[in-house]
């Protein structure tokens, strides 16, 4: 049997409150969280600007 972790996350847009720092600093511990549980950064989506039109 193979087990496999998965980590996903979606967020809400940043608030008008907070600041653009705030929201990115924010993501990137989520980001360190998960990548301290096993977690290791994979992406089969294509960036929109590199999408065929």
């Amino acid at each position: 049997m193979r087990i496999v972790n998965v980590a996903a996350a979606q967020m809400g847009s940043i608030q008008k409150a907070e600041s653009r720092e705030a929201g990115v600093k924010r993501m990137i511990a989520l980001m360190d969280e998960a990548k301290a549980k096993g977690a290791s950064q994979r992406s089969s989506n294509p960036s929109p600007s590199r999408s065929a039109s």
